[in-house]
């Protein structure tokens, strides 16, 4: 899209060759506003009524003069003010069938008219006056000798350009401080000041204290650096107003000569806080600049992956973009435009971009949306990204034009199917186990931190009642005879790896033996973290029960056998007081018993139970349960 000054630029070339070198009534009109202002290079040149005066004196001109004539013009130069634009440059006109020339300065006011055209409303033509000297700003050496007209023309025609752009105009001498030399009323206007002897008084005469504090070394800095290799410069800065704020201006200036001798810098002042708002607005949602910029280049160059404006067409059209978009694609600007007609559509995965389309119809009314695609590249590859777009106040052959910026989410993207890869794979190891995972802190009470739903069933709770039931750690349901195994369970770990028995209590109510097999890790934060693998072994442990019956029954009698009663080391229990004992409780070892005897009855009990076991008489300890000895 062509900014407005080069649409400027455009019309007061096709104006200037359809008016002198076509000489075609209709289409030199065609670049003329309805309000236009045009003064020549006459006297009483001007043509101050209108697009119909200016017809009228077209087609006078166009009869008296009919011949066509070459047209060059060089060294246009625009400065933009919103919707508007100011030109200037200079002009050569030769008559071919004579060869006599002339060079003309030309300046123009060109705008934006309602129906999108932009039009000259205001265009000077002066012929250099060879009288003048040169580096006269103004023709000051004409006053008073008889050139009162002349004079009062060129003023007249400064006052009509002056007053014509959209924005202020302010001089000030190449000294320090910058003396003030002139200020227009625009500027005045801007500044909020009702007359000029009011703003010398605030600033002291000196255009720097206009200047915001912080801004002024820059300014000078580049003014001066300008000033050694040309005689322009621009800048950007914060220029004071009468009520203490300060608005952000854009300055262009000059070097030139004043009538008394004295350097000078004339510039052309256009307040631009708005855009500059806008552009800070729109460089927060992106990404925090350390440095902000006026162009637009400045923000694409800092977005992480890519910047491009689309047209919300169907194809996506890419109006521009940024050097960072055409590296993630892996295209250069030439061969998107050659190769693909800057089509968007041809690097998004087709399946995606059904998907996004719906998308962007059902959130583009709010201006703002993001959608994750992918991106197929020039070597095949495809990328993950995500895409937040917002929509553009401007339009792009009548269609929505839309400000996208993409992040490259490529290995998020392959984390996260790596990670639901995992949780598929554990939940099939869950459903397969009588049991299930659970993870608990290191400390002493073990706090639960995780549990899988495999093992929610395998307990027999909703998740609801087990998340209150829970509230104080996983030995809520532990049985409270077993509490201390499963708190120091993982104190007796070895190489990080454990192993405990305990019994747990269902949501039945049904008690369970089970084996907690874990392992002692430390999480990101230095702290013990457990991971269990919890196994149903109620079976295993009845079976080991019913053997452990066995080994101690007689199989014809039922009666316990002289192995169980004659080596309690194998069972853990003492002769004769084993049978009155509850499993697990242990009692005094057989020879301590025996050393609590009188000591010839100790003798005769050591003698009877040798016979005993040598089977010579049997031992009254030895007959059952209810044995005596």
């Amino acid at each position: 899209m062509q900014t407005i000054a080069s649409r400027s630029e455009d019309v007061v070339r096709r104006f200037f060759d359809a008016y002198l070198h076509l000489r075609d009534l209709d289409k030199t009109l065609e670049c003329l506003a309805d309000d236009i202002r045009w003064i020549g290079t006459g006297d009483f040149e001007r043509a101050g009524k209108g697009f119909c005066d200016c017809r009228e004196l077209l087609i006078e001109e166009f009869k008296a003069t009919p011949g066509s004539f070459d047209v060059k013009l060089r060294n246009l130069y625009s400065v933009e003010a919103g919707k508007a634009c100011y030109t200037d440059g200079d002009m050569s006109v030769v008559d071919p069938s004579s060869g006599k020339g002339v060079n003309v300065r030309i300046s123009a006011m060109c705008g934006e008219v309602p129906d999108g055209r932009c039009l000259i409303q205001g265009i000077h033509a002066s012929l250099p006056s060879g009288e003048q000297p040169d580096g006269e700003f103004f023709p000051t050496s004409f006053l008073g000798e008889g050139n009162e007209l002349s004079s009062q023309s060129r003023r007249s025609a400064f006052q009509l350009l002056k007053n014509s752009i959209p924005g202020g105009l302010i001089g000030g001498y190449i000294e320090k401080g910058f003396p003030l030399y002139f200020i227009n009323d625009q500027l005045l206007g801007y500044l909020g000041y009702s007359s000029y002897e009011d703003f010398v008084e605030d600033t002291g005469g000196m255009v720097e204290n206009g200047i915001h504090p912080g801004d002024r070394d820059r300014v000078n800095t580049l003014v001066n650096e300008s000033m050694t290799v040309t005689d322009s410069y621009e800048v950007s800065y914060r220029m004071l107003r009468r009520d203490g704020s300060y608005i952000w201006v854009l300055d262009r200036g000059l070097r030139n000569i004043s009538e008394d001798g004295r350097p000078v810098i004339v510039s052309i002042v256009v307040d631009i806080t708005r855009s500059h708002e806008l552009q800070e607005q729109l460089q927060q949602s992106v990404v925090s600049l350390k440095e902000k910029n006026a162009e637009l280049e400045a923000c694409h160059a800092v977005v992480f992956n890519g910047f491009a404006k689309l047209a919300a067409d169907a194809e996506y059209t890419i109006l521009e973009a940024n050097d960072q978009f055409f590296c993630m694609i892996g295209y250069t600007r030439e061969e998107v435009r050659g190769q693909f007609g800057n089509r968007a559509i041809n690097f998004v995965y087709a399946e995606d971009l059904i998907v996004g389309n719906d998308e962007i119809r059902n959130r583009k009314a709010t201006g703002r949306f993001s959608i994750p695609f992918r991106v197929r590249r020039k070597d095949g590859s495809d990328i993950w990204v995500r895409l937040d777009a917002c929509r553009a106040e401007e339009r792009w052959n009548g269609h929505e034009v839309l400000y996208c910026f993409y992040t490259d989410i490529d290995e998020q993207q392959r984390r996260e199917a790596d990670y639901r890869r995992q949780r598929y794979f554990m939940s099939l190891i869950d459903s397969s186990l009588e049991g299930g995972f659970f993870v608990t802190d290191g400390g002493d009470e073990r706090r639960l931190a995780y549990i899988s739903e495999g093992m929610l069933y395998f307990l027999g709770y909703e998740p609801d009642v087990f998340q209150g039931l829970m509230a104080g750690g996983l030995e809520a349901i532990v049985c409270s005879d077993d509490v201390a195994l499963f708190r120091t369970a993982w104190r007796e770990a070895v190489n990080g790896c454990y192993e405990q028995e305990y019994r747990i209590r269902k949501g039945d109510g049904q008690v369970i033996w089970v084996l907690e097999k874990g392992r002692l890790v430390v999480d990101g934060e230095g702290e013990p973290v457990c991971i269990c693998l919890l196994l149903d072994i109620t079976e295993r442990k009845m079976r080991q029960d019913e053997l452990i019956r066995q080994t101690r029954l007689d199989p014809l009698t039922g009666l316990y056998n002289r192995e169980y009663a004659v080596y309690p080391d194998v069972f853990g229990y003492p002769p004769r007081r084993a049978f009155f004992r509850p499993a697990g409780v242990r009692s005094r070892s057989f020879q301590a018993r025996q050393r609590s005897l009188w000591p010839p009855a100790r003798r005769r009990r050591a003698d009877r139970f040798r016979q005993a076991v040598a089977g010579i008489f049997p031992y009254p300890g030895f007959c059952g349960p209810h044995g005596r000895g």
